[in-house]
C-alpha cells in the first residue's frame, strides 16, 4: 500500500508541475485543457506548450469556416513544421463546427509545442472570426 501511495503522490506532483509550467487548465490528475485561438483573418492558432502532456483530442467551436484541421509541431517552441505520419503524409482531420474528435496520442507525444492550422500546409484557410478550439491533453 505504501508503494501505491508513493506512485500516486508522484503522479499528482507531476500533474501539478505540468499545470504550473504551461498555460493549461487541470481537469483531473492526468488531464488538462488548453484553448488556443485562431485569430480573425489567420489560419494558425497560438501555440500550446504541452510540458510533458500529450494532445488527446479537440473540440471545435460552434462557429467554424469550412476547413479541415492540421497541426504544426515544435521541439523548441521556435521552429515549427507540419505534423506528418511515418509515411510523410501530413496529418489532417475533417471537422465541422461543434465536433469533438479523439486524436492519436502517439502522433503528439514527442513534441513540446503544438499549433492548430485551419486547412493544410498547402492550402491554409483563414478564419473570418476569432476561433477558440478546446484541446484535451493528458499524461499517458
Amino acid at each position: 500500500m505504501k508503494r501505491f501511495s508513493k506512485v500516486l503522490a508522484i503522479g499528482v506532483l507531476f500533474a501539478i508541475a505540468i499545470l504550473m509550467a504551461a498555460d493549461l487548465t487541470q481537469v483531473d490528475n492526468n488531464r488538462f485543457t488548453a484553448t488556443p485561438v485562431i485569430a480573425n483573418g489567420t489560419s494558425q492558432s497560438d501555440a500550446i506548450a504541452t510540458k510533458g502532456a500529450t494532445v488527446l483530442g479537440v473540440q471545435m467551436p460552434a462557429a467554424w469556416d469550412a476547413a479541415s484541421i492540421s497541426f504544426l509541431v515544435s521541439a523548441d517552441g521556435v521552429t515549427y513544421g507540419p505534423l506528418k505520419d511515418s509515411t510523410g503524409s501530413e496529418i489532417t482531420i475533417s471537422v465541422s463546427a461543434g465536433d469533438a474528435i479523439s486524436l492519436a496520442p502517439a502522433d503528439f507525444a514527442v513534441w513540446t509545442h503544438v499549433k492548430i492550422r485551419s486547412g493544410t500546409s498547402g492550402a491554409p484557410v483563414n478564419q473570418t472570426a476569432d476561433r477558440a478550439i478546446k484541446v484535451m491533453l493528458g499524461v499517458v
